[in-house]
């Protein structure tokens, strides 16, 4: 940046450092000016907490609470661990006979993958018992992952497989990939049953992986996946940030 417009940015704050609570206030006006006058391009990691806190001679607390603040009004994601980014625009993800996580996001021209957060076995409760026509008591898996594009986590989901499936989360977190997991297990191909979408508010995980605010909404889709013999042979749960994509329900045969 020139120096003329730190002082610039400078003299906005001390003009409102009167109030309480302004000094974090008139960071937050800073930067969202800067982002909205294209100084910080979408998707570019904005200063360190102690960059900023040096330029506007704060301590970082103050700069955590500015972009806080910027996270909620849905101009930045927070990633932990990572950094401050600007909110990119919305990517287009289909919802289909044949939805693949991989193949919307190379629609966009970034690749993709699913990086295994963890993986456990659990009971099937009512739920995925009647789903899977199973016990309530049979043993399911469960892959808890985050669908990455290039470096940024679109996705966070709860993929859970029946017992024939078990052992599919090595092949999942080894390839990144559900569909060629399941192809590793005998399932060449599968199509969407059906997908249900909500919009809630997201779980602590679910916030902090997908980089915004607990107080943020995300849009949920539940969905069954089947084989084309028509067995079930996927469960999931995923949570989409709501401001970095649309989702876009089709009615063809197919939208690979």
């Amino acid at each position: 940046m020139k120096s003329s417009l730190h002082k610039n940015e400078h003299a906005t704050i001390s003009s409102v450092t009167d109030s309480p609570g302004s000094v974090w206030a008139a960071i937050e006006q800073v930067i969202a000016g800067e982002i909205a006058a294209g100084h910080y391009k979408p998707g570019e990691k904005l200063p360190s907490e102690n960059a900023l806190a040096l330029r506007f001679a704060v301590n970082r607390h103050t700069v955590r609470q500015a972009m806080s603040h910027l996270a909620r009004r849905g101009i930045v994601r927070i990633e932990h661990g990572r950094g401050t980014y600007v909110i990119e625009s919305a990517i287009d993800y289909a919802l289909g006979k044949r939805t693949r996580f991989t193949q919307n996001i190379a629609a966009v021209g970034l690749p993709a993958k699913h990086r295994v957060i963890g993986i456990s076995e659990t009971v099937a409760g009512p739920k995925l018992a009647e789903v899977f026509a199973l016990r309530i008591t049979d043993p399911v898996t469960l892959i808890v992952a985050a669908g990455e594009a290039g470096d940024r986590v679109l996705s966070v989901g709860e993929h859970y497989f029946p017992p024939a499936l078990s052992g599919i989360g090595a092949a999942v977190e080894r390839t990144g990939s559900i569909t060629s997991a399941l192809a590793e297990f005998g399932v060449s191909d599968y199509e969407r049953l059906h997908s249900v979408i909500t919009s809630r508010l997201p779980d602590a995980r679910s916030a902090m992986l997908l980089g915004q605010a607990e107080t943020r909404p995300v849009l949920c889709v539940e969905y069954v996946n089947v084989s084309t013999e028509g067995r079930p042979v996927e469960f999931g749960r995923t949570s989409f940030p709501g401001d970095r994509l649309q989702l876009t329900v089709t009615h063809s045969e197919s939208n690979d």
